[in-house]
């Protein structure tokens, strides 16, 4: 069952030792990035919506690595339902490249605390 526990730095959300918060949120042109922390991952998500497309949101999701970055992209026609394919997608690629594995419900949970989903 997930819970959520409010600490000094703010809100974590998920099961023990599978959490996330959101550590900082700013707008960069236009597009609106959060920054959580994920079990210690510091997970970046960059948020914006393309007009000409319908309203369709796009989400790009990346995490820290000391080689690169790991970089996940995908769209939906609602903030919400462009996570549920980023975190899918991250799903499908969990163990290849680098790409850690992220709980997706709580990142869900940290976003929708902060009004982003």
């Amino acid at each position: 069952m997930a819970t959520s526990k409010r600490t000094a730095t703010g809100t974590s959300f998920g099961e023990p030792g599978r959490s996330a918060r959101v550590t900082c949120q700013f707008n960069d042109k236009g597009r609106k990035v959060y920054e959580l922390d994920c079990d210690s991952t510091c997970v970046s998500l960059t948020m914006s919506a393309e007009p000409t497309v319908g309203a369709e949101w796009h989400i790009e999701a990346s995490v820290r690595d000391r080689d690169a970055p790991q970089i996940v992209k995908a769209s939906g026609m609602s903030r919400d339902e462009a996570l549920q394919a980023v975190g899918a997608a991250w799903g499908e690629l969990h163990g290849s490249k680098g790409h850690p594995a992220l709980n997706w419900r709580a990142i869900h949970d940290a976003l929708a605390a902060v009004r982003a989903v």
